[in-house]
């Protein structure tokens, strides 16, 4: 991810998206793209609210009591920007000032969307020209949150190597981790004390959480097919077909660094 973002910030121009369904962790996102661009070489200006976050790298640029996006930009120009951090880009206004200016300075900002090929196709809806989205937009990334299994009481197991061939991990893979499963109770014994909690994870199984990431690039192919106004199943399959940066990689990832559970994959993969 780091690469990826160097690679599209350092052009000095076009759009960077976070991308995902509220709570999702989007805005963590955006924060983590934009300490991915390197601030000693770019000067990066704000105009985000960024009163929750730790910005010491960047310079905070106020735009004035009924300014207009474009006069503040204008004026952001002028101090010779290279990079501008946004919010959420939400109305077809600010979706078209931004890709207005998107060819005079990198632009990162975040979209709500249930995945990056879903916030692609938002973004032409809002900006109301495929074929601007095509030219101007970079890079977008999404991220799915999963649960950590916990490091004190996870249970390893041997898995069927059909079970290993089945879901594409690699195959050497030898050990997976699941939670604890708690023994069964001695019905016969009703003194007996036969589980207790595990004290880090209340018994959960899980402690903490972490991200799996999707990212879907501006190629020439992908560039072409957004210029047709196409349907998100459409820029999934070419995103696929380019092996781009997926959730299903990333996922697989974990399981086999014994990070989290192949039913935890279910879970999320399937939530609504």
């Amino acid at each position: 991810m780091r690469n990826l973002i160097t690679k599209y910030s350092e052009e000095r121009r076009g759009i960077i998206l976070a991308c995902g369904p509220p709570g999702s962790g989007t805005t963590l996102t955006r924060y983590g793209i934009l300490k991915g661009i390197d601030a000693f070489i770019f000067s990066i200006f704000s105009i985000a609210d960024n009163s929750d976050h730790d910005v010491s790298i960047i310079t905070e640029f106020e735009l004035r009591d009924d300014e207009e996006l474009t006069t503040g930009i204008e004026r952001l120009l002028r101090l010779d920007a290279d990079v501008l951090f946004t919010d959420e880009m939400n109305t077809q206004e600010v979706a078209e000032t931004y890709f207005e200016y998107q060819n005079k300075l990198c632009i990162v900002s975040e979209i709500t969307a249930p995945d990056a090929a879903a916030g692609i196709v938002k973004l032409i809806k809002l900006v109301g020209d495929p074929q601007k989205v095509a030219d101007s937009l970079r890079v977008i990334f999404c991220q799915k949150l999963l649960r950590v299994l916990c490091d004190k009481c996870k249970d390893a197991f041997r898995p069927n190597p059909k079970l290993i061939r089945k879901v594409g991990l690699p195959p050497e893979t030898r050990v997976l981790y699941r939670p604890l499963r708690p023994p069964a109770p001695d019905d016969d014994d009703p003194d007996d004390d036969y589980y207790v909690p595990c004290t880090k994870c209340n018994g959960t199984g899980f402690f903490g959480r972490t991200a799996i990431f999707e990212a879907i690039e501006m190629t020439d192919l992908m560039k072409d097919l957004v210029a047709s106004n196409p349907k998100a199943s459409e820029i999934r399959k070419q995103a696929r077909d380019e092996k781009m940066m997926s959730y299903q990689k990333e996922a697989l990832r974990l399981v086999a660094e014994g990070k989290t559970s192949l039913d935890e994959l279910q879970r999320i993969f399937t939530a609504k």
